[in-house]
């Protein structure tokens, strides 16, 4: 299991700032996103690495101590500096530029990761950091997450996304040990996820990103990843939904590798080992001489963006899940 864990850690190290942050990956994916710092932090806490975990949600909270006045407007966020941005420069500065930047399930993410982290090692999570969560849920309050259409995961068109909302729920939930939260904004939250099930929007039948509902977030809905595998899965990986033009060749729909893994923990998360490993073997051979990509796309061909550190963080937690279960990874 080390060797193997190894190979992923290694690749993630090449990402990794001096202050502990990662880098999205190669190409000009040199910005650094909560989200993908989120699944990062979570795969390193999946393997025991609580320090090395905690440091990212450190480091993250001290680049949000930046823009807490925008925590502090206190209204719905009517222009786009109202918004807390969700990436920034290497050194935590605002991206210039236009950007779909209003990402709910970016700070629901990062609220259920340092729940996360609390859970197993509360003396890691600061009191700083706490405060800085009431008002992050705060600004969700204010932003009305439960209903206001945002950009989501992929930063796609705006609309009512399963995978914002359920982020957000999770989130909230997972740090009210130590923050309040309005109760009718939730059960708003949970109705309309309930009601958008099992569609990720009104644009999005299926979607890759509705895998985050399985895996971090604990909804047991089989039929999601059954629509996944049906509609989505490709030979490299699984499409983002259908028509994704992002990297698109021609009519070929880019193939994200991190979708297998996802798979694979996703059917772990609902007790299939034996689905978990078929996609973990899927998964090794789809690496490169530089490591996981984000997409191969036309012609087997992967993306510029190679590696991909989100990439290895699924595969990272594929691997430890399965080692723990007893089977070979």
């Amino acid at each position: 299991m080390m060797w193997a864990m190894q190979k992923d850690l290694d690749v993630l190290k090449t990402q990794e700032l001096p202050n502990g942050l990662m880098v999205a990956g190669g190409g000009d994916y040199d910005k650094v996103w909560i989200r993908d710092n989120v699944y990062v932090a979570m795969a390193f806490l999946e393997a025991g690495l609580v320090v090395k975990a905690a440091t990212i949600y450190e480091q993250l909270f001290r680049i949000i101590q930046k823009y807490e006045y925008i925590l502090d407007l206190g209204k719905y966020p009517e222009t786009e500096t109202d918004l807390l941005p969700p990436r920034f420069t290497p050194e935590g500065a605002k991206v210039a530029g236009q950007w779909g930047n209003k990402q709910y399930d970016a700070i629901g993410v990062v609220l259920f990761g340092l729940g996360q982290l609390y859970e197993v090692h509360p003396d890691a999570v600061s009191t700083y950091q706490e405060q800085l969560c009431q008002k992050l849920i705060t600004y969700l309050e204010n932003c009305r997450y439960w209903e206001d259409p945002d950009d989501g995961m992929w930063e796609d068109q705006p609309t009512l996304h399963t995978s914002s909302l359920a982020a957000c729920i999770r989130g909230i939930e997972s740090v009210s040990p130590f923050c309040n939260f309005n109760k009718d904004y939730i059960e708003y939250a949970r109705a309309n996820l309930k009601q958008l099930l099992p569609r990720e929007s009104t644009l999005h039948t299926v979607d890759m990103a509705q895998l985050s509902l399985i895996w971090p977030y604990g909804y047991r809905l089989i039929e999601i990843v059954n629509n996944v595998e049906k509609n989505l899965l490709r030979v490299n990986g699984v499409i983002r939904f259908a028509g994704d033009v992002y990297e698109a060749q021609g009519n070929a729909e880019p193939q994200w590798v991190m979708g297998i893994p996802w798979l694979g923990i996703a059917h772990f998360e609902l007790g299939d080992t034996a689905k978990a490993q078929y996609y973990h073997d899927k998964m090794q051979e789809l690496y490169t001489s530089k490591g996981l990509p984000e997409a191969y796309v036309a012609h087997n061909e992967t993306c510029i963006h190679t590696p991909l550190a989100w990439s290895h963080a699924m595969a990272l937690i594929l691997r430890v899940k399965l080692a723990n279960a007893g089977s070979k990874v």
